[in-house]
Parts: C-alpha cells; structure tokens; sequence
C-alpha cells in the first residue's frame, strides 16, 4: 500500500473510501473556484502546504486523536494558536463538503477542542531606550516640518502670496 501511495491500512477492516487528495480534487476544488473565487487559490494552496502528506491517505484514516496530534506538534512548533485555528477551519471547510456529499458521516474537526486564543490586547512599555529613539523621530519630523513650512513660505514671498504661519 505505501508503495502505491496509499495509508498502510487502505484495504482493511473498512478503511476503504475516497482518500482526502480525491475529495479535494473531485469536489472540493470546483466547489471552491466556484463560490470562494477570490480565495480559492490561496485556500487549496494552503490546503496543499499544510496537509498535503494527507492527500494519499482515506477520509477515515483522518480522526480527532489524528488532527489533536497536529494540533500539538504545530503549538509546540511555536504557531500561534490564531493559525492553527485558520488551517483547521481550513481542512475542516473540505470535510464539511464530504459530510454534505455523504462520503463521510461525521467531521472530526468538529470534535476537536480549539486552541485557547488570548483576546485581550498585549500592552506593551517603552523602555528608556525606545523612548530616548522615539523622542528622537518625533523632534526630527517636526524639524523636518518646520523647515518645509519656512521653505514654502520663502516660496510664496517670492511670489507675493500670503505667507501661512510660522510652526
């Protein structure tokens, strides 16, 4: 079996059945340029990126104990919990077609717990070297404004316009 692309199991105790490659080329790929066009591509080339070595393998093989691995190694990995939470949404969006085309009866993602996303915003300090360099920009920019409005005003001298007022 592995030497022709396919799970070890394909072929035994029921694990026969479309593999998740077939579904996404089959149905989901129409489906998808079809009612997402502005995000097909970048969806089916996320899909590719991140579960590709998933394509050979049957729509069965895929399961909660599976996807919670994934979910850990990618944690561990240092991905943030936000983009776990899209590529499985992503993956799940494909098995949701199968679920609806009956080639599957349940989506396993569904049962899945989702990573913890931290909602509240991360304030941050400056430290007395942010700061001193923050300074710094802000007394250059307002140097550099002000030495542009005495260049537009020595402009409008010359022409005998009306002056703005000094900065």
């Amino acid at each position: 079996n592995i030497a022709h692309g396919r799970h070890p199991l394909h072929g035994l105790s029921g694990t026969d059945g479309p593999t998740l490659g077939q579904i996404i080329e089959d149905t989901y790929v129409p489906w998808v340029k079809a009612n997402r066009p502005r995000t097909a591509t970048n969806t089916l080339e996320k899909l590719n990126r991140i579960f590709g070595s998933w394509f050979a393998e049957p729509l069965s093989a895929i399961t909660i104990e599976r996807i919670e691995s994934w979910k850990i190694r990618r944690l561990n990995a240092g991905r943030a919990a936000t983009t776990i939470l899209r590529d499985m949404f992503t993956l799940s969006s494909v098995l949701s077609r199968a679920v609806r085309l009956g080639k599957v009866t349940e989506n396993p993602i569904r049962r899945v717990e989702k990573p913890r996303i931290d909602r509240r915003p991360k304030i941050r300090f400056l430290d007395k070297q942010d700061e001193s360099r923050l300074r710094a920009a802000l007394h250059a920019r307002d140097a550099e404004t002000r030495e542009a409005r005495k260049s537009a005003n020595a402009w409008r001298q010359e022409r005998r316009r009306e002056l703005l007022p000094p900065l």
